[in-house]
């Protein structure tokens, strides 16, 4: 599995979770619905498409398409009429620490690259 998520399909399957869920940011969720304890109801989720992953990680419509199609191969996403979605319960807890470390690690050398060229600095920096 860590073959086929490498940074593409992390980033692809992370705008999938942001884009189906992001319509119950602006609705009253039910109490039970609140924790990790249920599954989502599938009407409750917005549609997800090629198109719409391309636009929120800005890799090009064909590569989501082909890195889809893998997700999708190694059970992780399914693609049916009511468009591209995570596949219940397919994903290990490891695997998902795996991934969100990776992003984490990845951010963390970006910020101090940043900081080593000047670009950004600390908000308790004297000078600001």
């Amino acid at each position: 599995m860590n073959r086929v998520l490498g940074y593409d399909s992390t980033l692809i399957v992370m705008a999938i979770i942001v884009i189906s869920t992001e319509k119950l940011l602006r609705t009253e969720l039910d109490p039970r619905l609140q924790t990790l304890a249920h599954p989502l109801p599938r009407d409750r989720l917005g549609r997800v498409n090629f198109s719409s992953i391309a636009a929120a990680t800005g890799i090009n419509r064909e590569t989501v398409r082909r890195k889809v199609i893998e997700l999708v191969d190694a059970g992780i996403l399914l693609r049916d009429d009511a468009g591209v979605r995570m596949a219940e319960g397919r994903i290990p807890f490891a695997v998902l620490r795996e991934i969100i470390d990776a992003q984490l690690d990845a951010i963390t050398r970006t910020a101090n690259q940043l900081s080593k060229l000047g670009v950004f600095v600390p908000s308790d920096c004297p000078e600001w």
